[in-house]
């Protein structure tokens, strides 16, 4: 898809707009490249000092000191001379955040793992080496444990 801007690069971006039409609301989702998409909507400014209100919800680093609470996703990066040292003491400053670990069942762990499994069995294929035979084996073995645990006989 190109982009709606320019018209000559590939579209990577997208910018949702909500409008009232009618009294109900219409979204609408446009397509940019990144030059148009940076030119158009990314600030760069030239701030010496950090803000202290987030635009967004109006919260200040003073009610957040004072609450520990954010107001809004975006005060984050808005408030983020204040913010990220309180999280970075909360959540140890050693290892980033990278958010919690999504719960799957035992069928989608080995499925994963097969599709693994089978991206180094084609790997080792093109190489001609002699260790695809062990990929092999293994895909087989988590195909059945998979086929197995579809039919219920396998927990």
């Amino acid at each position: 898809m190109l982009c709606c801007h320019c018209k000559k690069n590939q579209a990577s971006k997208t910018y949702e707009k909500r409008k009232i039409v009618d009294k109900k609301t219409v979204k609408t989702t446009e397509y940019y490249c990144l030059e148009c998409y940076c030119r158009l909507f990314v600030s760069v400014s030239d701030e010496k000092e950090p803000r202290t209100v987030c635009p967004a919800c109006g919260m200040t680093v003073a009610a957040f000191k004072q609450k520990k609470l954010v107001g809004c996703a975006k005060c984050y990066s808005y408030l983020s001379g204040a913010v990220l040292p309180v999280v970075l003491k909360m959540q140890g400053a050693a290892e980033a955040h990278c958010g919690k670990e999504e719960a799957s069942s035992d069928i989608e762990k080995l499925v994963k793992r097969a599709h693994e499994v089978q991206i180094l069995l084609d790997k080792k294929k093109s190489e001609n080496s002699s260790s695809a035979k062990i990929y092999e084996r293994e895909l087989a073995s988590l195909r059945a444990d998979i086929a197995a645990m579809k039919k219920g006989e396998l927990t």
